[in-house]
């Protein structure tokens, strides 16, 4: 049995749910020309797991990156106008 016909015969037995994981995952293997950056809505489609995993590894990638965290309000920003 091919690997295609393997595949083809555990993803029949997933729910839609299941099935709709496998095809956001597919997707991105075969995007072209572009980075190997999920999209916010790429991430929600893949497994609890296998989102954890990524967002651990970007954070530790970046643990001696030198960023700046910048906050949405100030106290000098009034809220209230």
């Amino acid at each position: 049995m091919s690997a295609l016909e393997q595949l083809q015969a555990v993803i029949r037995m997933l729910d839609d749910e299941q099935q709709a994981r496998v095809l956001a995952f597919a997707r991105n293997l075969t995007k072209t020309g572009k980075s190997n950056q999920l999209s916010p809505s790429d991430l929600m489609h893949l497994p609890t797991q296998e989102r954890e995993r990524l967002i651990e590894a970007a954070l530790e990638a970046s643990a001696d990156e030198d960023f700046e965290v910048f906050e949405a309000y100030s106290e000098e920003t009034p809220l209230d106008d």
